[in-house]
């Protein structure tokens, strides 16, 4: 009787049947056992992922939503203004350092707590427009490759994480040969390995 014949038992075996000689199961008077590992990693369920699919959860979220987007369109009360390209959005210190670390920071500055503009000279205004429309509603709707590369640098600046990670899965899903080098030169531009990647190993 060899080894081979006892592999993969689903029991036990006798202690005797490894002692006996004859089945050389014990080699040098070792016993090697060849083990199979499995580690599942236990995952926590948070609130948000419960309250996911409750309808009831999701019409507030779209009511929210739908109501600080008005505050958008009709600023009341608004207390800055973002000054693009000879247009001037209207928009609120609050919300905006709310939902962009970078106006945050910038709201809290000696030098701009004051302030009530801002200027913006390196993102256009239909992307300025785009990306106020995100951090109020937290949507922006259908956008092409064009405006997704235009979004995702507006994105990357503001820190709005969320939204960034929204352009790149859009530019990777439309990723084609004639548009693979702009798109590879973006990721390449704000350290996106992932976007890269895409880029390189897919078009």
């Amino acid at each position: 009787m060899s080894i081979e014949s006892h592999v993969g038992w689903i029991n036990f075996c006798k202690r005797d049947l490894i002692l006996d000689d004859e089945s050389k199961i014990l080699k040098d008077g070792n016993l090697t056992l060849n083990c199979t590992l499995e580690i599942y990693e236990d995952k926590a369920i948070t609130n948000a992922e419960i309250e996911e699919d409750n309808p009831h959860v999701n019409a507030s979220l779209l009511e929210l939503s739908k109501s600080f987007n008005q505050l958008l369109l009709e600023p009341n009360f608004h207390d800055i203004t973002l000054n693009v390209d000879g247009v001037k959005f209207l928009a609120h210190k609050s919300i905006l350092s709310a939902r962009s670390p970078v106006f945050k920071a910038m709201m809290k500055s000696p030098l701009e707590a004051e302030s009530t503009s801002v200027e913006i000279s390196d993102i256009s205004k239909e992307i300025v427009k785009l990306m106020l429309q995100y951090i109020y509603s937290g949507e922006v709707g259908f956008i092409n490759v064009q405006t997704a590369m235009g979004l995702y640098y507006a994105a990357d600046k503001y820190e709005l994480i969320r939204l960034k990670e929204k352009c790149s899965k859009i530019l990777a899903s439309n990723l084609e040969v004639s548009n693979a080098i702009d798109i590879l030169l973006l990721g390449d531009k704000h350290f996106d390995n992932d976007l890269k990647f895409c880029c390189i190993f897919n078009s």
